[in-house]
């Protein structure tokens, strides 16, 4: 096609064009910037509630089970604590608090446990803890400590919790057996 506009007529409607295409381009952009930020605020504000109920979770974890902290717990409306309750006061289960008591007590400061997951019959309970101990020989401590928890009638770890030196993440199974009453 042939262009018979002047030169300068020419350099001015292609300045115009380019204005026009970064106008264009620029409220584009901001339009799927301003997309985007209302899409992911949701999320960002969920993540960070997530975080905040796991690090709530975390202290009531790492806190001794005993009646000062219970009733502290409480006010602070914990969900683990609402749990502990429940499995306390269920009369189907016998005494959790006893199970968790005694094999909580032989943990030290290098233990720290993150979950705790327990099932009953009517003579036994197994306990699952999962947690991270500073080293691989306090994680090894801690299994003999609770083999040496009377009533415990075994301890099971995994090999592949021994494969990490430090920091080490573990899952220990252990079987309580529980006295009749």
């Amino acid at each position: 096609m042939i262009n018979l506009l002047p030169h300068d007529t020419r350099e001015r409607l292609r300045a115009d064009y380019r204005m026009r295409f970064a106008a264009v381009s620029l409220l584009a952009g901001s339009a799927v910037l301003v997309i985007a930020g209302g899409l992911l605020a949701p999320a960002y504000f969920r993540a960070g509630a997530a975080q905040n109920s796991l690090l709530i979770q975390a202290s009531v974890t790492d806190m001794s089970i005993s009646q000062p902290n219970l009733v502290a717990a409480s006010k602070n409306g914990s969900s683990a604590l609402a749990i502990y309750k429940a499995l306390h006061d269920s009369a189907a289960i016998p005494r959790p608090s006893a199970v968790i008591d005694s094999l909580l007590g032989v943990r030290d400061t290098t233990i720290k446990i993150q979950r705790i997951d327990l099932t009953t019959t009517a003579s036994s309970a197994t306990v699952n803890l999962s947690g991270v101990a500073d080293t691989r020989d306090d994680m090894l401590a801690f299994k003999q400590r609770l083999m040496q928890v009377p009533n415990v009638s075994s301890v099971v770890l995994p090999p592949e919790a021994l494969a990490v030196a430090d920091q080490t993440p573990f899952v220990i199974t252990i079987t309580y057996t529980l006295p009749q009453s």
